[in-house]
This record gives C-alpha cells, sequence and structure tokens, in this order.
C-alpha cells in the first residue's frame, strides 16, 4: 500500500452490499437529469425542424440591397450561404397563367430550394435560360412530367419553356388553385425586363452555426448602415439557436432547471442520509485511522474520495439509462400523441442532457459527503478509535484468538483477565468486553 488513499477501493469492494443504496440514489439523480436535459433539448429540436421548414432556415432577410453588397456579404467566412429572391403577381391581380391556370413566376439562386429552404423534391434546379421549376401541385394539377415543354402567358406575350423539376410549393404559393413557376435568377430578371416590371429584390443570408450571430448581425448593421426596415431577423429560428429571447426556448430551460435542482436536493438529501449511517457504523474504522497518525483532513478526504468513487460506477449507468428512457418517451410522444410530435426525433443524443447528468451526479455526492466527511473527522481517537486486544481466549478450532476491547461490563469475579487497554489494576468485578 503506497498511500492511505488506496483504502478507497479496497473498503469499497468488501462494503459493495452495504454501499448499493447510496449508488442507487447516485444512479437515480443522474438518469432523471439526463432525461430532464435530453427531452427540452428533443423539444427544442422538434420545434427548430418545424420553424425551418415553415419559414426557412435563414437567419436574415436584406431588403433590396445592391449587388456589391449582396457580393460582399456572400464572401464573408461566418456566411453559409445566401440568395436572392424576388416574384411576379404575388397579389394575381395581373394576367399570368400556365394552361389556362394563375401563375405565380418568382426567381432566385440555387440555395433558395436546398439550402434556405428544403423544397426541391424532383428533378434539378433549373439552370439553363429556358428551363423552368413547377410547384408540386401543378404536378396533379395540369398532369405535367419533367422534360414536357410548357407555355408560360404573360401580359408582355408568351414565353417557352421546359420543365426542370418540381418543389417549391412554400417558397412560391401555397393555394391550391394556383400554379408555381420558379426561374433562375439571371432568366427571372430577363422575364422582369420584358415585362417592364420594376423589381424589390431580397436576399436570405443564413450563417454558420457556431458563430455568434447576433455580434455579426451588428457588424452589418454599422458597416452597411442596414435599419430595422432593411434589415428583417427570422426571430423564430435566432430564438431556438439561442440568439434570441423566445419565450418557447426560454420556457423550457427555465423549467429544466427548476427540475434539475428539485434533483439535486433531492439527492442531496438522499444520499447525505446513507453516507452518515455508513459513517456511524464506521466510527471504530475512522478512529484508527487517528490513531495510526492521519490528520482531521486525510480523514475527510478519505470520505469524499470514496463517496466520488461510487461516481466511476453510479454516473455512467445513469447517464445510459437516462439515454434510453428519452428514446423511450420520444417514440412514446411521436407514435401515441399524435401530429403534433412527428418531428421529435427518435433516437437522439443530447450532449446537453449528458453533461448535466454528469454533473448533477458528481455535484450531489460532493454536497452530500460534506456532512458525513465531517462528522468522521471529529472521531476522538481516544474515546472511540483505537481497537486494543485482550489476551487470548481459548478457541475450540483454531485454538486462540483475540477479542477487541469495546468497554467495561461487570462479570463473575473469578472471570478478570487484565488486558492492554485497562492498564493498572482492574477491579475483580469489571473487565474489558
Amino acid at each position: 500500500m503506497k498511500s492511505y488513499l488506496s483504502l478507497i477501493p479496497i473498503s469499497a469492494k468488501v462494503r459493495k452490499r452495504q454501499n448499493r443504496m447510496t449508488m442507487l440514489c447516485i444512479i437515480i439523480s443522474v438518469l432523471l437529469v439526463t432525461m430532464i436535459f435530453s427531452m427540452a433539448d428533443m423539444a427544442i429540436r422538434m420545434e427548430k425542424t418545424r420553424v425551418i421548414k415553415e419559414h426557412g432556415n435563414w437567419h436574415i432577410m436584406l431588403k433590396e440591397p445592391s449587388e456589391q453588397q449582396i457580393e460582399q456579404i456572400a464572401q464573408r467566412t461566418d456566411v453559409m450561404t445566401s440568395s436572392r429572391y424576388d416574384g411576379l403577381n404575388f397579389d394575381l391581380s395581373e394576367d399570368y397563367t400556365i394552361n389556362g391556370k394563375s401563375c405565380v413566376i418568382v426567381g432566385g439562386d440555387n440555395a433558395i430550394l436546398t439550402e434556405i429552404y428544403d423544397n426541391l423534391t424532383e428533378g434539378r434546379y433549373p439552370t439553363k435560360e429556358d428551363e423552368i421549376l413547377l410547384s408540386n401541385r401543378s404536378k396533379e394539377l395540369l398532369s405535367l412530367k419533367i422534360g414536357e415543354a410548357i407555355t408560360v402567358h404573360t401580359p408582355a406575350g408568351d414565353f417557352g419553356y421546359t420543365i426542370s423539376g418540381f418543389g417549391g410549393d412554400v417558397t412560391i404559393t401555397t393555394d391550391a388553385d394556383i400554379v408555381g413557376a420558379f426561374l433562375n435568377w439571371d432568366s427571372f430578371q430577363s422575364l422582369a425586363k420584358a415585362e417592364g416590371s420594376k423589381l424589390a429584390p431580397v436576399c436570405f443570408v443564413r450563417f454558420y452555426e457556431n458563430i455568434h450571430i447576433r455580434k455579426v448581425i451588428a457588424e452589418l448593421r454599422k458597416t452597411y448602415g442596414f435599419t430595422d426596415e432593411t434589415l428583417s431577423e427570422n426571430t423564430a429560428l435566432l430564438g431556438l439557436t439561442g440568439f434570441s429571447s423566445d419565450s418557447y426556448v426560454m420556457g423550457m430551460y427555465l423549467v429544466a432547471a427548476i427540475l434539475f435542482v428539485l434533483v439535486l436536493a433531492a439527492g442531496v438529501f438522499m444520499i447525505a442520509g446513507s453516507l452518515n449511517s455508513r459513517t456511524a457504523e464506521r466510527t471504530q474504522f475512522f478512529g484508527m485511522l487517528r490513531c495510526i497518525g492521519a490528520s482531521r483532513a486525510q480523514v475527510m478526504h478519505i470520505v469524499k474520495l470514496e463517496a466520488l468513487y461510487w461516481c466511476k460506477t453510479a454516473v455512467p449507468i445513469g447517464v445510459i439509462v437516462g439515454i434510453v428512457g428519452t428514446w423511450m418517451l420520444c417514440a412514446l410522444l411521436r407514435f401515441g400523441a399524435g401530429a403534433e410530435f412527428v418531428q421529435i426525433p427518435l433516437f437522439g443524443i443530447s450532449s446537453v442532457g449528458i453533461i448535466s447528468g454528469i454533473v448533477v451526479g458528481v455535484l450531489t455526492v460532493l454536497l452530500s459527503s460534506i456532512s458525513p466527511a465531517r462528522r468522521a473527522a471529529g472521531v476522538s481517537p481516544a474515546a472511540e478509535g483505537c481497537w486494543q486486544w485482550e489476551s487470548p481466549v481459548p478457541h475450540r478450532r483454531y485454538g486462540f484468538r483475540a477479542r477487541p476491547c469495546r468497554g467495561w461490563r461487570r462479570v463473575r469475579p473469578e472471570v478478570h483477565w487484565p488486558s492492554r487497554c485497562c492498564p493498572g489494576p482492574v477491579p475483580p468485578v469489571h473487565r474489558c468486553c
């Protein structure tokens, strides 16, 4: 044995059965916190998926920026992607039709269908001047296929295009009787010029998620002079990524934090009670350590490290059980609670939940071990700690054995034996027992 700390794994192995209740308390605390924060994280992921599907995966929208501003912003290292976007006949007040059906014509870059919105369901982006992408609804409404030629009737005349794909219902239109058409940006500008329409394009900008988006937005406002009228924020998405005071996210984490405190308090009380009872049972052991020269600080160190030693087994078990429990709850919500939870992840692993579980496990044990450690360090070596031994007594199988001295008791006078723990003359009617 190189150090007194080597007693910790030996003691844990010998008293494995007695420590089961403490281990169970740690496991319960860890799995509860892991499940609480993991479910909160899954709920936020579900809400983020819904917001991206409905509103798009963009962070800011610039109204009528110049081409120079668009190029400079797109070249920034913190910008993931950007796309221009504009449309004709949004109010359906002009005569734009495809095969007799009213239509809305929009134009944009490739990113608007693949990275800003995920709406390219079939085919590809219309890269050529004479290619067009139609909404998913027009495929059934007009019985069209990819590669077919169509004619777009406008107030300025008829224009022929070839269908390159389908998609873009959210980006173009959601009206059941309206056909949506999408052109690449150059082709759309040519059509608008032929129609004599004045464009008022917007630019969607999506940032990388590992940057401070709020700081970047403030920098863009200062550099290019954008105001609240020319720069709009996707507040729902920013709130879900932690860069806005969205009430849903703040409320979710507030509830999780309150439950975290409650579980931490309950775990501290449970584990502290178990440790106190174990400390009371091992008073002689701690007294013996004091007798052989251990200081109060060393005894407290032993008690705290023994408690942390249990975390080596209890915390991983609690985290694993918490993750599996989260999967089961997500499956129950997704398949048993209706359409509201259809987008919740089934087998997601939350780093927030795992870290929170580990933190509450270690923190609970440390807080719980303070009182038992002080109690163990306060054991008096003279009063309770020394295990002294009487003279050998006969044993029917092993010859002689020694018995610990625990105090005084009255016996018959002829049984009196002196012992090392009772120096000097001993009354004949008492002995060490």
